[in-house]
């Protein structure tokens, strides 16, 4: 079993390179713009989203319990936001994003509250090495949700939406579009996805790490015209 393979087993959804171009494990994956694929980790390639993005519709509700979206990518140096992975439907939204100041970033919001929680790690991603992202969506009692931003196999922000006793109870149910690696042609990822993944429940923090420290080795860190030392 490759790498690849192991991340994506038993997920809702999986967005990978495939063996000739973007492939989707669910729904119907469109291509906008040119995304060649590039080398990832181990033997397994991965998606250059320097010019172009994915968008997967028709994966129907896959959000609205407990939910893990997590994305392996490597991106250059930038003053630009990025675009990871992201999901919205009204004011309801799951993103992932790597900000302007490099850090990457998870918004979870429910319309139904209203209620939204946006969390940023504290360490930069744009290194040009692979890195793990991941947000939890953790559902308990009481209609309270926490929500974790997972970076490397490591926890770095929590946050919660802890409804009172007689307020709405957060609902991230969605059928949207989701986008993976930019919106509609902007914010473009900027570099390398190997795989996004969205599990209907929330992946244990062993696991997580555990796929982190196991990760095979990547490609040269360079490309798309820029040489790192």
């Amino acid at each position: 079993m490759s790498f690849v393979d192991a991340l994506t087993r038993g997920a809702a959804l999986a967005v990978t390179a495939g063996a000739s171009g973007p492939e989707t494990s669910r729904g119907t994956l469109t291509t906008l713009g040119p995304v060649p694929l590039a080398p990832g980790l181990g033997g397994d390639q991965s998606m250059r989203m320097t010019a172009g993005h994915v968008e997967v519709n028709r994966t129907g509700d896959i959000t609205s319990g407990d939910t893990t979206v997590m994305a392996w990518v490597r991106v250059p140096r930038s003053d630009r936001g990025r675009t990871v992975a992201t999901r919205a439907q009204g004011d309801t939204e799951i993103s992932l994003t790597v900000g302007s100041d490099g850090r990457p970033r998870a918004v979870v919001a429910s319309a139904r509250g209203p209620y939204r929680v946006a969390l940023a790690g504290a360490a930069r991603v744009d290194d040009g090495n692979w890195h793990q992202l991941a947000v939890l969506i953790d559902h308990g009692s009481w209609s309270r949700v926490d929500i974790t931003l997972v970076v490397d196999g490591v926890a770095v922000r929590a946050g919660q939406m802890r409804p009172g006793l007689f307020s709405a109870a957060p609902s991230m149910s969605m059928t949207s579009t989701v986008r993976v690696g930019g919106r509609s042609r902007e914010a473009l990822l900027g570099g390398d996805l190997l795989a996004l993944t969205v599990h209907e429940r929330v992946v244990a923090m062993e696991q997580l790490a555990a796929w982190w420290r196991t990760r095979p080795a990547g490609g040269a860190r360079s490309g798309w015209g820029i040489a790192f030392g």
